[in-house]
């Protein structure tokens, strides 16, 4: 169990209980997950952050959401989320931040399974 000062709620669609992806691909959702939790603690002022997880045929999506003060991505000169990009877009995936102020902030990972769909 882990202990976070705010509530997170998990979701998931598609992934069933006991489901494994191949190494890198789990890596780089952990560190997604792990990277998505910590910044909107650090940054947000949240009440609530939802981690959400879906799975099709040949993808798995990974969001991070809160509830918190968000920001307008525009005004952002340097993004912390860089090392975050590069670890998606290593493996084929993208990445995609939606923020606005008084809206809270939503990370997206999309990452690619077909090349991976034997070990699944």
């Amino acid at each position: 169990m882990v202990r976070s000062p705010i509530s997170v709620q998990v979701e998931h669609d598609g992934v069933a209980h006991g489901t494994r992806y191949p190494e890198e691909i789990e890596g780089a959702a952990y560190f997604f997950v792990c990277e998505g939790l910590a910044n909107a603690l650090k940054h947000a002022s949240a009440r609530n952050i939802t981690v959400r997880l879906s799975c099709a045929p040949t993808t798995l999506k990974l969001e991070v959401g809160d509830d918190g003060c968000g920001f307008v991505s525009e005004e952002i000169t340097s993004s912390g989320l860089q090392g975050l990009s590069d670890r998606i877009e290593a493996l084929g995936g993208s990445l995609q931040m939606i923020s606005h102020p008084g809206e809270g902030t939503s990370i997206c990972a999309t990452l690619p399974l077909k090349e991976y769909a034997a070990g699944v």
